[in-house]
């Protein structure tokens, strides 16, 4: 039933065989490993390479552009933005507190 040494499992009869099988296997499975491991190095190389070449601070294009010129550009809208809702709200604020005293005039 379990496989087991003495009842006709894994080992039984041919253990020397199933040795060499299992050895085989793990010796294939190692020169993947080995060549899975080299191609990753060799990819890794060249990833570095292209961020060397083209990545930030680069300054052959690519997301190595200097973007410090537009801050200042940024901030003035943010700025304008924040004037102009401050200013909305404040013009909101007295029309809705007039509402109820215009609808109170209206029922008059």
């Amino acid at each position: 039933m379990g496989g087991g040494v003495g009842d006709g499992g894994l080992f039984s009869g041919g253990e020397k065989q199933t040795m060499q099988n299992l050895n085989d296997h793990l010796a294939n499975y190692l020169d993947k490993v080995r060549a899975l491991e080299e191609v990753n190095t060799d990819l890794e190389n060249k990833i570095k390479e292209w961020y060397d070449k083209f990545g930030p601070g680069s300054g052959d294009g690519g997301s190595g552009r200097d973007y410090n010129k537009y801050y200042s550009v940024i901030e003035d809208l943010r700025n304008q933005i924040v004037t102009a809702t401050v200013d909305n709200a404040s013009m909101t604020f007295p029309i809705n507190n007039a509402r109820p005293g215009a609808e109170d005039f209206k029922m008059k």
